[in-house]
């Protein structure tokens, strides 16, 4: 069976590209972010420049990428682009394509948190289809998507009308891309399923609310209405205790998948998990299940703390951090649950996985 692989995993930063982002530390948030750090790891978050875009974020990560990978952008069999931000993402891809020379097949993806997982999907296909590398681009502004002002009351049972504080907390800007490379190609990671699917959500735990004169990040309010990120009444809590169950449900769906394809062996034991990164806080409810599952010498990776809830891009801009800890040969599961598709589609949540293995040796293109 032919498979695919992924190159290095590449993310921006505001060391990176100053001209792109900012760090916004907790201290920093226009209310009291006393208890951040305990409830979701969060310390700080990167938050985009008012006049950089998530084509802007895009178009950079990718020059970043193929610098990086030495990878020439005209000989690339595609472009997939991930993002939950609102606007004509198809549009925006086409656009990114066309700036930098690349051809074949263009796609944009609106799947909110589990774009990675669903662009991985698409990319390998268009990969293996073309026998050529496809670019992965992950590229999410969610900060826009906020509501900032500062919550009246209870968090969990008011202000559900204006979103006030419901994902202040958590989330933030970023952009991340890889290499999806055909089976005739060296890679650093071999794919060995990835999927994404919906699953029903009767609650609408996490919902998008059209607010009036909503509250940046610098304190400044946006005119007109803008939709903003909303987990009403307490959805929040609820969404704690589902999506660990739900991602480790993918995780076991995705190993079933891969051994019934052949592309995992029996013998093999998932070594990582590098989830979603929606809040640190789920990572030991994560490992308790994982245990029950069999999978006791598991490492699950929080890397939420200087990065926030970056929806798509979470996982591999996670992934670019500690790509170089995972030893050749062993298994990594990225599964990811979050926002019905496409946009906050209501009644709905989407789960997938990407399962991987570490190549014996880092080959670069």
């Amino acid at each position: 069976m032919k498979t695919a692989g992924f190159s290095r995993f590449v993310a921006l930063n505001e060391q990176s590209a100053p001209h792109l982002f900012r760090k916004v530390l907790n201290e920093d948030l226009p209310f009291d972010s006393s208890g951040i750090v305990e409830k979701t790891h969060v310390r700080s978050r990167l938050i985009a420049h008012e006049d950089a875009s998530v084509e802007d974020l895009a178009r950079n990560v990718i020059i970043v990428l193929s610098d990086r990978v030495r990878f020439n952008l005209a000989d690339a069999g595609g472009l997939v682009l991930a993002s939950c931000s609102p606007g004509d993402i198809q549009r925006t891809a086409e656009s990114i394509a066309h700036k930098l020379g690349i051809g074949g097949e263009i796609r944009g993806v609106d799947v909110a948190c589990s774009g990675f997982t669903a662009g991985t999907e698409l990319a390998r296909d268009i990969s293996l289809s073309s026998d050529k590398s496809v670019v992965l681009a992950t590229s999410e502004i969610t900060s826009r998507m906020i509501n900032w002002e500062k919550p009246s009351g209870s968090v969990f049972l008011t202000d559900d009308a204006r979103a006030r504080g419901k994902a202040a907390k958590i989330f933030g800007d970023g952009t991340a891309a890889v290499l999806v490379k055909s089976g005739s190609q060296s890679r650093d990671f071999d794919i060995l399923d990835a999927f994404a699917v919906d699953m029903e959500d009767p609650d609408n735990l996490l919902t998008l609310s059209p607010v009036d004169g909503a509250m940046n990040i610098d304190g400044s309010f946006r005119e007109g209405k803008s939709p903003c990120i909303n987990m009403v009444g307490r959805a929040g809590a609820k969404l704690m205790k589902l999506a660990p169950a739900a991602m480790t449900d993918a995780i076991r769906m995705s190993m079933q998948r891969a051994l019934r394809y052949g592309t995992l062996a029996p013998s093999e034991a998932l070594r990582h998990v590098v989830h979603h990164q929606a809040n640190g806080g789920m990572v030991r409810d994560m490992e308790d299940r994982l245990k029950t599952m069999h999978h006791k010498d598991v490492c699950v990776w929080d890397a939420i703390a200087d990065q926030g809830n970056i929806s798509a891009a979470s996982i591999p801009a996670a992934l670019s951090h500690i790509q170089d800890r995972i030893l050749p040969r062993e298994i990594i599961a990225m599964p990811s649950v979050g926002a019905g598709s496409p946009s906050f589609r209501d009644g709905w949540l989407t789960k997938g996985c990407v399962l991987a293995r570490k190549t014996e040796t880092r080959m670069g293109q």
